[in-house]
């Protein structure tokens, strides 16, 4: 049976049908983006916003091709190029590393050349996780139809999929001829393990609460101010930006206000004299918990626990609101240790209406990232 398909942009918004399953918080979130297009809400993000309504979903598209810099967010380039060279400095040997840097740059002149970022990002929430609702193998076929038809000279790819959470829609990718390639090393705690917790916690975690009560920090939920936000970015900043790479998402102030005061989120913050030195923000949708809002003062010692605050703060959420909880990626030992299962995940993606030489591009990614790649993140994944 074929699906009802509506492709909607920004001149059509008042056009929009929503499904009676969305909330009006996730409404609200899907209107702000697609109002205001990507690069108006993640300076980074320069990508053109959809929404495909399929039945009743309503999936985010992001659209876009090669821009420098781009965040991973929107651009494979980014996440297998870019982004990968960055993170070379966990290669000890810098012989080693200098040759793997060589790879990748000739690597990136391939994809370029093969139009990898000629791309369509299918279920782009513009969080680093993205949780999907079921996909049947009708669906899958129709969606796929639908953008070839649409889009003809774009790949067409599915974010951020993993067996443990998601293996009925990646069977039904499969069987409609999309293959996956590894996109980064996540770590999940289950259900089951999440009702353990209620009668007996890992000693990490314990350890985690007790400095979280020893802290003297107020755990605070009340209504953010202006100043409240504008501490909440610089920590982001600090930490994403700053700390690791500009390749990450750089929301902006006002974006971040927006998501911080949209009732999809519950935010909360460390504060300590009147001063906020860590926040997390978790989000729930079909009974997965994640946390794509998150910070905290790079400045202070690490003795200080912050992260280890955050990610008990975290995990009892999980647990007061019965969900699966996905810990994205990093940090694999430290979350190991607090009950997670790691796993890969994959986008699985589609190619077979490009041209010979465009599928051989993304075959060559294929092989490469599978092969070499995921392994390597397994490894130092620590």
């Amino acid at each position: 049976m074929t699906s009802q398909i509506t492709l909607y942009d920004k001149k059509t918004i008042d056009k929009i049908v929503w499904p009676s399953n969305i909330s009006r918080h996730e409404k609200d979130y899907l209107l702000t983006v697609l109002k205001n297009q990507p690069g108006s809400v993640i300076k980074n993000a320069i990508a053109d916003f959809y929404l495909l309504k399929v039945d009743d979903q309503m999936i985010p598209l992001t659209i876009c091709d090669f821009i420098p810099k781009n965040t991973y967010l929107v651009s494979a380039y980014t996440q297998y190029v870019s982004y990968t060279i960055e993170e070379l400095f966990v290669i000890k040997n810098p012989f080693i590393r200098k040759i793997a840097a060589l790879i990748l740059n000739a690597l990136g002149k391939i994809l370029n050349a093969g139009k990898i970022d000629k791309c369509i990002h299918v279920n782009n929430w513009l969080f680093p996780t993205n949780i999907y609702s079921p996909l049947s193998k009708e669906q899958v076929k129709s969606i796929t139809q639908f953008l070839i038809s649409t889009f003809p000279q774009h790949a067409i790819l599915f974010r951020t999929l993993n067996f443990i959470t998601d293996p009925s829609i990646i069977n039904n990718l499969q069987k409609n001829n999309y293959f996956l390639i590894g996109s980064r090393q996540i770590h999940i705690l289950l259900r089951e393990k999440l009702k353990e917790f209620q009668h007996r916690k890992p000693t990490d975690l314990k350890r985690d609460e007790k400095i979280l009560r020893d802290s003297k920090y107020d755990v605070m939920e009340d209504k953010l101010t202006q100043q409240d936000i504008l501490r909440m970015k610089e920590l982001y900043d600090s930490l994403y930006l700053d700390k690791h790479s500009y390749l990450n998402p750089q929301y902006t102030t006002e974006f971040i206000g927006f998501l911080a005061n949209n009732s999809m989120f519950n935010i909360k913050r460390l504060k300590k004299a009147n001063k906020i030195d860590a926040f997390i923000g978790c989000l729930s949708r079909n009974n997965i918990t994640y946390a794509p809002l998150f910070g905290y003062d790079t400045n202070q010692p690490a003795k200080m626990g912050l992260y280890r605050m955050l990610s008990a703060i975290k995990i009892n959420f999980a647990i007061e609101n019965d969900t699966v909880l996905h810990s994205s990626a990093g940090a694999g030992g430290f979350k190991r240790h607090r009950g997670h299962v790691s796993a890969p995940e994959y986008h699985a993606v589609y190619t077979a209406h490009l041209s010979i030489g465009r599928r051989r591009v993304w075959s060559l990614l294929k092989w490469i990232v599978n092969h070499i790649g995921m392994p390597l993140i397994k490894r130092y994944d620590t």
